[in-house]
């Protein structure tokens, strides 16, 4: 039977049995082998109770032994398993510790890095803003002299000598925006941002923002107007701020605009006031579209065949400055029909920035 099983995996109750009675006839055989005849007495006398009950008995003491050796067999299994599993729970114990000082030498690395990252952006908005201060001076001055030499104080000049002079006073006036927006950029960097708040009209402000740029638009021929509903769209911020960061995206709308027109709208949207600026000129790429607001990128010339005049810093400034009072600068642009530059703002002032800084 144990052959069988070991064999075989299984062992049916009618095998043990059939064992069980073969084994007790025989030993019924055997007992007519006693001497004197006795077996013949025996045998009749016991034969009903062997072959009835001790097969069956000897089919309990099988299946009790064969239960036992099955769970022998399983604790084995189980305490194999469970050192298997220590092995197991021993190497990834290991491999997290490992993992965990690469971690946590990578994290000591990056701490590293990022104070010299802070350190560089630091010393970078120390250095811009030092420089900044040191141009701005000498640029007025020059600037100052220019539009003296123009007004003729010093003396009348010849057409050549005016057109000079002219051009001094658009090429320093050109720089001194750049040398502002650098500022700008530089104290936005450093976290050093002013900011003062006050009730300002959008519809105000959205109408002397286009009337700055209605000059240089009609020069182009382009068509500018500006759209406000009757009522004052009164909100808190920075009037500052907002006219600059408005005056940037009619600028551009010119700009970038050779034909068409440039609308201003300004429009009250729940808690919050939008001012959109619609433009008719050759739109934005949908790659360029998150590009734009970068620092340092300029768009493509309206011609598409060289970057447009500008060091790229207008829609970074204006983008941080709209976040920096609570608000946000999105744009809509389909290529060859035109662009929409959305600046939305709360009617509030952001909490941590109610009080000026």
């Amino acid at each position: 039977l144990y052959f069988h099983r070991m064999k075989t995996g299984r062992l049916a109750w009618w095998q043990v049995l059939v064992v069980g009675l073969g084994i007790h006839a025989l030993m019924l055989l055997l007992q007519l082998a006693l001497p004197a005849g006795r077996g013949f007495e025996i045998v009749p006398r016991i034969a009903v109770p062997v072959l009835t009950v001790y097969p069956f008995g000897m089919l309990l003491v099988a299946r009790l032994m064969l239960d036992q050796e099955e769970r022998y067999a399983r604790e084995h299994e189980l305490e194999k398993l469970n050192a298997s599993l220590e092995r197991m729970v021993d190497e990834r114990t290991e491999e997290l510790q490992a993992a965990n000082e690469e971690l946590e030498q990578t994290n000591a690395d990056l701490a590293k890095a990022l104070a010299a990252i802070e350190a560089a952006s630091e010393s970078k908005s120390a250095f811009l803003r030092a420089m900044s201060h040191e141009l701005r001076t000498p640029l007025n001055s020059v600037i100052g002299f220019a539009d003296l030499l123009a007004s003729g104080l010093a003396g009348p000049l010849t057409e050549e000598q005016a057109r000079q002079v002219g051009m001094i006073q658009s090429a320093g006036r050109h720089l001194l925006a750049l040398v502002n927006q650098t500022l700008d950029l530089a104290r936005i960097e450093a976290g050093h941002l002013e900011l003062t708040f006050d009730d300002v009209d959008a519809c105000q402000l959205a109408r002397e923002a286009v009337d700055t740029l209605r000059p240089e638009a009609e020069a182009k021929g382009l068509a500018i107007d500006v759209v406000t509903p009757d009522a004052p769209l009164i909100l808190r911020t920075d009037r500052t701020r907002v006219f600059e960061i408005v005056t940037n995206l009619v600028s551009n709308a010119v700009k970038f605009t050779e034909a068409g027109s440039v609308t201003v709208a300004a429009a009250s949207d729940g808690d919050f006031v939008t001012i959109a600026v619609t433009d008719t000129g050759p739109g934005i790429a949908p790659h360029d579209v998150e590009r734009i607001f970068l620092e340092f990128v300029q768009g493509p010339d309206p011609s598409g065949n060289r970057v447009a005049q500008g060091a790229g810093l207008g829609l970074a400034i204006s983008k941080r400055l709209a976040e920096a009072l609570g608000g946000a600068i999105s744009v809509e642009s389909t290529p060859g029909a035109g662009s929409t530059f959305t600046l939305r703002l709360p009617l509030a002032p952001p909490q941590d920035e109610a009080q000026p800084k």
